[in-house]
């Protein structure tokens, strides 16, 4: 495996100052499969994209090993992007989405999520009418 869970206290000051433990609980882990276990939190978070369907939503945080460190790396899911990082945020639409991390044309790491807890977007109670019965009388 390529590829691990940063840790809790991480900040990631480019992206609005979040921190890991702000998208995932602290028992989520990476096994050497790929496969991802815990709890990815829903977070409203617009400094995440200029793109409204990229602002809310379950995130992973992924740090790829650092024998990469200076390489384009390219990551293959709903979207593909290179870029030369070795952290990485991920938008994951569901449990059954996968990622996967190349470099140098090698496959490097593939995470998928049937494993872990897609915590659901919170219940805003405003937007909630509140019906009220008479008593008959």
């Amino acid at each position: 495996m390529s590829g691990s869970v940063p840790a809790q206290e991480q900040t990631y000051e480019d992206l609005g100052g979040k921190k890991v433990s702000d998208l995932i609980s602290s028992d989520t882990a990476i096994d050497y499969l790929g496969n991802v276990t815990g709890t990815l939190k829903y977070v409203d978070w617009t400094d995440f994209s200029s793109e409204p369907d990229e602002q809310k939503g379950n995130y992973f945080p992924v740090h790829i090993d650092d024998q990469y460190k200076g390489k384009d790396i390219t990551c293959k899911g709903e979207k593909t992007k290179t870029a030369n990082d070795l952290d990485w945020v991920l938008l994951v639409k569901g449990s059954k989405s996968t990622f996967t991390f190349e470099c140098e044309g090698k496959t490097i790491l593939t995470l998928n999520f049937a494993g872990a807890t897609l915590a659901p977007a919170p219940i805003s109670l405003t937007s909630r009418k509140r019906v009220v019965r008479k008593k008959e009388e």
